[in-house]
């Protein structure tokens, strides 16, 4: 991408040197699909992933109920805790009246006394990493200055994107908004899919049930939705839990297999070191720093 379409990213990359945390949207609208990097489109950090491994109810609930609540209370950002104890920061951009997207940002690790933070209800979830891969301390401090420079990238994004609707410079070869934007609802639906699926046996005809197509018409739909056939994404998606897993808990490998959607120990040590060259112990002890 070139001229405009560059600076969403170099919005994020100034956010996330001066924070120390990832930035990625939840997007109700399609207005960001094709200009934003579809890594962003999601909120799976390192840490989410290794909760979601496990209690990936919860976190829906998280996110279609708290979420929701706390934004009629808050429309201008908040941070939160989370029932696994990570704090995270939301902010939502509204448009005509409508939700359009939220920035997220996140995640750490609550510090002494802080003081306005929601807490999502219900029973707290053990913590799935070790120790030692605890997030960061956040202070209160340091709480209100992130949400103020997210507010600050929120409304940095939406001029951005306000602008491009005014000049009407799309980027090369985008189609039209509408099409855009139900493209970006089926692409997230098929991610939520996979998300809530790939830890169990699944299939593209369970994908199609869901989407009310052909499986035919949904290994089209996948590809042009999310560019990779559903086997690819499904791989991509057990493979980033199983990384997880490795990395930030103390299951053993044949646990961490199961977990992450893999029946057999085998074909989930040859599938690991396809995607990263290594064996899972070997991926765990490098990427630890020999600390495990």
């Amino acid at each position: 991408m070139n001229g405009a379409a560059e600076e969403p990213e170099s919005i994020f990359r100034a956010f996330e040197e001066a924070t120390r945390m990832t930035v990625c949207f939840h997007d109700y609208s399609g207005r960001l699909y094709g200009y934003v990097a579809p890594e962003r489109i999601g909120h799976e950090s390192v840490h989410c992933a290794a909760v979601k491994a496990r209690h990936m109810n919860t976190c829906v609930v998280c996110e279609t109920t708290f979420l929701r609540a706390c934004l009629l209370r808050r429309p201008e950002g908040f941070a939160k805790l989370c029932h696994a104890g990570l704090v995270d920061w939301a902010v939502p951009s509204m448009r005509n009246g409508q939700l359009e997207w939220i920035a997220f940002a996140g995640q750490r690790a609550p510090g002494p006394r802080l003081e306005g933070v929601p807490r999502q209800p219900g029973p707290r979830t053990p913590e799935p990493w070790m120790p030692a891969m605890r997030p960061r301390p956040v202070h209160q401090a340091e709480v209100n200055r992130v949400l103020e420079l997210l507010r600050m990238l929120v409304a940095r994004v939406r001029a951005w994107r306000e602008e491009l609707d005014r000049t009407h410079a799309p980027l090369p070869g985008a189609r039209p908004a509408q099409v855009i934007g139900a493209e970006a609802s089926r692409a997230y639906e098929i991610r939520s899919f996979l998300a809530e699926r790939h830890k169990l046996p699944v299939k593209l005809a369970d994908l199609a049930k869901r989407l009310h197509l052909s499986p035919s018409r949904t290994g089209h739909a996948v590809r042009e939705c999310c560019g990779a056939s559903f086997v690819e994404l499904l791989a991509a998606e057990r493979m980033r839990t199983a990384a997880g897993l490795l990395l930030r808990s103390s299951l053993s490998v044949r646990e961490v297999a199961r977990r992450s959607g893999y029946r057999d120990l085998s074909a989930f040590h040859a599938a690991f070191r396809r995607a990263h060259r290594l064996t899972p112990l070997a991926y765990r002890k490098r990427r630890s720093g020999g600390k495990i």
